[in-house]
């Protein structure tokens, strides 16, 4: 049987991950929320002094347009998030979390510390860092480097 692709292998990690976070959150959270809108709520909380924006979210995540505003209606019809206009320009809006979206900020990072444990259990330290360097090299093979650099 011929080896599949690692381009293959990934796109299935890559979703059965997702489908493993977002079970895991709908398991343990109360709130209808995919893992995608407890990142931006993660986001949010760790640059809440910053005036994050749909155009630093787009940047940041790599998606386009109609994904981040689909995610931010969502999360601001749950009254998670609340759009608050910029002083400096009043057409933009500052995205900031409610109280309601703090409380469940902190349930997502429980529940995410937890999920990381699981994706990580049974891996050596060294493992860990091979599994980064490896898909850093891939990363640069495909001009898509910029995913893994560190926030500024």
């Amino acid at each position: 049987m011929p080896q599949r692709s690692l381009g293959f292998e990934t796109r299935k990690l890559a979703h059965a991950i997702k489908l493993f976070v977002d079970a895991s959150v709908s398991k343990e959270i109360n709130e209808n929320l995919s893992g995608v809108e407890g990142m931006v709520l993660g986001y949010l909380f760790h640059h809440a002094d910053d005036a994050v924006t749909a155009q630093t979210l787009m940047d940041h995540f790599k998606v386009k347009k109609a994904a981040c505003s689909q995610t931010l209606h969502s999360l601001e019809n749950k009254g998670l998030i609340k759009m608050e206009p910029l002083a400096r320009d009043k057409r933009v809006k500052r995205i900031v979390p409610t109280a309601k979206g703090e409380d469940v900020h902190a349930e997502f990072d429980r529940i995410f510390t937890k999920i990381n444990a699981q994706i990580e259990q049974g891996l050596s330290d060294a493992e860990k860092e091979q599994y980064r360097a490896t898909m850093t090299k891939i990363a640069a093979n495909i001009g898509a480097d910029y995913f893994f650099e560190e926030d500024k």
